[in-house]
């Protein structure tokens, strides 16, 4: 593991009621007494960075964890931007995995997991080297950022990665401020009073078996002649469609479906040697599946919060081209395959095929009778749960700061999240008593169609609201309004990302001073129809990166409000913009969309200027 360098280091566990414990790291030692519910707490003193040590606890057992070292340790925070994994199709992934050789960059990925209660022990975890193919299960920005710190910083760098894709800020904030806020009081309340009533479990089980009996029978991958039933590896999939996963049906066309679905893939040995063990590792299924390799039928897993491993027979997978296919039921609620990346690849011998990526997809059976979705209060989604179970645990380990990746999930309640944001920063830093470590966020990147005229936008207004939680101490914000894709929310470029994030870090964490953010507007002059921008973080004069010389994503406003897209030309650090149709400017903005096209505008660092508004418009969203 990486413990926090230059800080009380906290340990912590369980023993008997009142057992003596002995903790020792290195010459650090320290002595706790359980309490009477045997907890114990210890504190070592601060550390240098270095390692590697023995971290030994001694009481009626002994337990000793090898290999610890003392650096900076950053917690890695959000939904799919933040846990979207190298092996996603992440530009430079297969060369770093070629070369990549950091055994003092490790991490330690937490396991999606929902509670109602805080929780004090994670439900799993592994600390892992960024060594080879390991690297291509570590969160890409988090594994770009930490390469970037450890090559300046010269200290070991351990990721603790805690993340869950589609997720809302208020999941993972504690119910303990939660309460005390009007929006989300009423949800805890229903959590802190949540029960499980056995009999209607009971009768929903039934209900759920009868149901399975008659869709089984509508199953049209299981009809016809065998030779042409959808397990089969060699069918024409000309009717199939393609899927993401992991992720669930509502990532697709199936919002809202119940039944059964079949997915399948094909995928290559390229060095696999009969007898060779062969694992298949599907993640999460919600709510059963049934799964084929080769044509041949390998098992069968019930239960929506299960993982699902299967170990092959060695005489099943060949060199060359495999095929998994696996057919997933789902009886209301959520549906699909869905979890954590790293938990969806295919291992045979050394060779490692991640999963995660284009799959095909084929409806089997479409369930009728009315859908029974799970209770809210026990979703991912539901107001202080991820922090619960995966934030709570990791309190008080020492870290040196967080790196924030989340947004999209709360982007049409923009308004809120000017509080909520804010108030989970605090909220954190409250708890791990660390004073105001560092917080450094990524402002969302440009999403969706291009628009063609100026318009109100969601996303827009979440970036705003973003970059007016900068007022808060000690945090910084990395844009990535340039790196984004129209037709795929999780960008594929998270190197730029990681190395924003870095920057970030030099400044708020370390004490450096260097250009970490783009341009920003310091001074806005208007006369008549024409404005002047005067930015800031443009030392050496702003840089246009258009070989026709245009200058875009500036929109302008009279006192109608009616926003029209102006002309523009840089001149030092500042940016001179006249639009005719606009006789008297009263508003500026500049890439205000959900994605804004073709932003140009940059410092001589490389940094996108960021988008800003001067106007204060509500905009009515669907």
């Amino acid at each position: 593991m990486v413990l926090q360098r230059n800080q009380p280091i906290k340990i912590w566990g369980t023993a008997s009621a009142f057992e003596k414990v002995t903790i020792t790291l290195q010459k650090n030692k320290m002595k706790a007494v359980a309490t009477a519910n045997g907890d114990w707490t210890a504190t070592l003193a601060p550390m240098p960075a270095g390692g590697p040590y023995a971290l030994t606890i001694v009481g009626k057992t002994t337990i000793t964890i090898e290999d610890v070292l003392l650096g900076d340790v950053w917690l890695a925070s959000g939904q799919s931007n933040m846990e979207w994994r190298m092996a996603q199709d992440v530009l430079g992934a297969k060369q770093e995995v070629k070369t990549g050789n950091y055994p003092q960059i490790r991490f330690l990925d937490v396991t999606n997991t929902v509670r109602l209660r805080p929780s004090k022990e994670l439900f799993a975890g592994v600390w892992t080297k960024a060594v080879g193919k390991d690297i291509y299960n570590m969160s890409a920005v988090a594994y770009f950022f930490a390469k970037q710190i450890h090559a300046t910083q010269k200290v070991p760098i351990g990721i603790i990665s805690c993340d869950w894709g589609g997720t809302v800020a208020e999941a993972w904030t504690s119910p303990e401020t939660l309460k005390k806020m009007p929006d989300f009081a009423p949800a805890i309340a229903q959590a802190e009073n949540f029960r499980v009533d056995l009999n209607q479990i009971r009768k929903e089980k039934a209900e759920i078996a009868a149901a399975f009996v008659a869709l089984s029978a509508k199953d049209s991958g299981k009809m016809g002649p065998v030779a042409q039933q959808w397990w089969q590896p060699g069918i024409s999939t000309k009717a199939w469609d393609e899927a993401t996963l992991p992720g669930m049906f509502d990532k697709t066309d199936l919002k809202g479906f119940d039944g059964i679905v079949w997915y399948r893939k094909d995928f290559e040995l390229k060095n696999y040697e009969v007898g060779q063990d062969m694992v298949l590792s599907l993640a999460m299924i919600d709510d059963l599946d049934s799964v084929w390799f080769n044509g041949t039928y390998i098992g069968t897993t019930e239960g929506w919060d299960t993982r699902r491993n299967y170990v092959l027979p060695n005489n099943l997978a060949r060199k060359g081209k495999n095929t998994v296919v696996v057919k997933v039921v789902d009886f209301g609620g959520g549906g699909g395959i869905y979890g954590e990346p790293l938990t969806f690849y295919a291992q045979a011998g050394d060779e490692f095929v991640p999963f995660a990526g284009t799959w095909l997809f084929r409806v089997g059976a479409r369930l009728e009778r009315a859908a029974k979705p799970k209770t809210t209060v026990t979703s991912q989604n539901h107001p202080g749960n991820l922090f619960n179970g995966m934030l709570n645990p990791l309190i008080p380990y020492g870290i040196k700061g967080v790196i924030w990746y989340q947004g999209e999930s709360n982007a049409s309640r923009a308004e809120q999240y000017r509080t909520l944001f804010p108030t989970m920063i605090a909220d954190w830093r409250r708890l791990w008593a660390q004073g105001d470590f560092p917080f450094l966020f990524v402002q969302l990147a440009n999403y969706q169609a291009a628009e063609t005229v100026p318009e109100e936008s969601e996303w827009a207004e979440l970036r705003e609201a973003q970059a007016k939680t900068l007022s808060v101490p000690a945090t910084g914000m990395a844009c990535s309004i340039d790196i984004g894709e129209e037709n795929d929310i999780h960008p594929k470029n998270k190197r730029d990302v990681g190395h924003r994030l870095a920057l970030q870090a030099t400044n708020v964490a370390y004490g450096g001073h260097v250009v970490a953010s783009g341009p920003r507007p310091k001074d806005i002059a208007i006369k008549g129809n024409t404005a002047t921008i005067a930015y800031e973080n443009a030392d050496g004069g702003l840089v246009l990166k258009s070989k026709y010389g245009y200058l875009n994503g500036f929109a302008v406003a009279g006192a109608d409000g009616k926003f029209r897209f102006a002309q523009g030309a840089v001149a030092g650090n500042k940016v001179e913009l006249v639009c005719p149709a606009v006789p008297a400017i009263k508003y500026v903005r500049y890439g205000w969309a959900n994605n804004p096209s073709d932003l140009n505008l940059y410092n001589k660092e490389g940094l996108p200027a960021e988008p800003f508004r001067t106007d204060t418009f509500v905009a009515k969203h669907p």
